[in-house]
């Protein structure tokens, strides 16, 4: 499956450093961040604005403020004025309470893009479809804190049909990414609390087939990687 970029995270810190050398111009191609649209501008989870002068997505549907995207543009300046090339809305879901964990695997899911901030687990998710499908491969996610209560749990439960390659050819598969954001207010105790990721992810065995296992990954808050 395809693999995203690590989150961009030294934009600011490169237009700072071209500031103080009193460079007339700095640019960056392709920087990415997680930002929430507010009117015409773009504001990251730490509270850095991104003015949009030129907008190639070829939508409005996005358009709207409050909605959170993951989104790739070019910096044109250092005044933060961008050029944007992609937007990717995330879809808000709450997590409910784990009731009983699931012995048996589900289908597989890959993380693509994942990071801690602005209050939220924000998640890209890839799965694999079976070409043709009517499956809607139902992705929910479920919660608990661990005995201690200082570690949030977060599970990943992806119904998806059996359809993966432990199962169906890769040739007769397609791969669809989600974005997904996680709030995180109503079910972490404090802002501190450390969050862990388990979820059913494709590996595999010694004969070279695909298995599924169950993996579980420590997620590092205001951060981009595990």
């Amino acid at each position: 499956m395809k693999q995203f970029l690590t989150l961009f995270s030294a934009a600011v810190i490169g237009l700072l450093a071209a500031a103080c050398n009193f460079e007339d111009v700095y640019t960056i191609t392709n920087a990415d961040d997680i930002v929430t649209v507010k009117g015409d501008n773009l504001l990251s989870d730490f509270g850095t604005t991104y003015y949009i002068t030129e907008d190639k997505t070829g939508s409005t549907d996005w358009r709207k403020d409050g909605t959170r995207l993951y989104a790739v543009f070019d910096v044109l300046n250092r005044s933060l004025e961008i050029s944007l090339k992609e937007v990717h809305p995330f879809t808000i879901v709450e997590a409910i309470p784990l009731t009983v964990e699931e012995e048996e695997s589900k289908d597989p899911v890959v993380v693509a893009l994942q990071n801690v901030s602005g209050g939220h687990v924000n998640l890209a998710l890839q799965i694999y479809k079976e070409k043709g499908t009517e499956c809607l491969h139902e992705i929910s996610f479920q919660y608990r804190m661990n005995p201690s209560n200082t570690t949030l749990e977060l599970y990943i439960f992806h119904e998806g049909n059996n359809e993966n390659p432990t199962v169906i050819p890769e040739d007769d598969l397609k791969t669809e990414t989600r974005f997904y954001s996680i709030p995180l207010e109503e079910i972490a105790p404090t802002s501190t609390t450390q969050v862990t990721l388990t979820l059913d992810a494709l590996a595999k065995n010694s004969e070279g087939k695909y298995i599924i296992t169950r993996q579980t990954y420590q997620l590092i808050r205001s951060g981009y990687g595990y």
